[in-house]
């Protein structure tokens, strides 16, 4: 598999604040996933896996994918990780 960063944008202010509010304060609560979750998670995906991910106070945040084409990043982004994607 070939080694991708990819870039993530927020498509509103709503949505980021959705995606980075923590578990626990979500309403209703939810149990936040502990790093072996998210690791089972993100390495499971079809199509691509999710190694890492940086977020900060912005609009966007950058992701460390394996994946063959750019193509299976914005597939699975879409589908399972419920981010909006612009082909």
């Amino acid at each position: 598999m070939k080694q991708w960063i990819a870039v993530h944008t927020f498509i509103s202010e709503e949505t980021r604040r959705a995606y980075c509010t923590p578990p626990e304060e979500r309403d209703p609560p939810e149990e936040p996933m502990t790093q072996n979750q998210w690791v089972e998670f993100a390495t499971t995906l079809p199509r691509a896996k999710c190694v890492q991910e940086w977020l900060g106070k912005e609009d966007f945040f950058f992701c460390h994918w394996e994946a063959e084409t750019q193509d299976d990043i914005l597939a699975v982004s879409y589908t399972h990780l419920t981010l909006p994607t612009k082909a």
